[in-house]
């Protein structure tokens, strides 16, 4: 136990710029806060609901892809924390670009809807989406974090250089980015308006991190992997 503590933390401090995930805890803080905070009142909040979303089933199945959410972005960050310092930040800084825009603008504009169904069914699925429902109020919704972090995920990986040649992972990861989007929408925690909005703003999202956060030029010297990321470093 005590080697594999000391691999943990060798591997930690070979990669100290993993540090920046330590700003992501006041965005969940400020998500926790404010999604209990928006009234639930068409005089005080915005309310999201389109003709679409009536026509959409409710599918309690899908409630696994969305608390997988959380499991995919720890895979992805993971993967790429291991092999390359650009993929890495790149990754990190466009979730955590993604997460704080969309939460400021939930705070200037609050939003909530009135999809949730009162029976989720029996089962394990239908668990899940209770306790989804009582651990998440409907609100601070608009556009859906869970699907502008998952494509903006999905574009990362596909254009990371420790992805090269890996076709069928790419595949994979797309096709999990789509199933989480379909289940916001079918366990009704979204409504669709939600996710127009998210997908029309995840490749400007990406385009303000590829391009102006980190652009090539802000790298030095090869993107290394695992054990050399002490070569792979950023300028200011």
């Amino acid at each position: 136990m005590k080697a594999l503590i000391k691999k943990l933390i060798d591997f930690l401090k070979a990669r100290p710029y993993c540090l920046i995930l330590a700003i992501w805890p006041a965005q969940i803080i400020w998500y926790g806060v404010l999604n209990h905070l928006i009234v639930q009142d068409p005089s005080k909040s915005h309310l999201i609901h389109i003709p679409l979303d009536d026509k959409i089933p409710y599918i309690r199945q899908f409630s696994a892809f969305y608390i997988l959410w959380f499991v995919f972005i720890a895979a992805c960050l993971i993967y790429v924390l291991i092999y390359s310092k650009k993929d890495f930040l790149r990754c990190a800084v466009g979730c955590m670009f993604t997460l704080y825009v969309c939460m400021t603008f939930c705070t200037v504009f609050p939003t909530y809807h009135d999809l949730r169904v009162a029976d989720t069914g029996g089962g394990l699925t239908g668990l899940i989406v209770k306790m989804i429902y009582a651990a998440d109020e409907p609100t601070a919704i608009y556009p859906s974090m869970h699907v502008m972090v998952s494509y903006v995920l999905a574009i990362r990986m596909t254009f990371a250089e420790s992805m090269k040649g890996k076709i069928w992972w790419k595949a994979f990861i797309w096709f999990f980015a789509t199933m989480i989007t379909l289940s916001t929408m079918f366990i009704k925690q979204h409504s669709s308006a939600d996710v127009f909005l998210a997908l029309a703003l995840v490749i400007p999202f990406d385009l303000i991190v590829r391009f102006l956060i980190l652009p090539d030029r802000r790298f030095k010297g090869k993107d290394a992997p695992a054990g050399a990321a002490e070569n792979d470093t950023v300028s200011t």
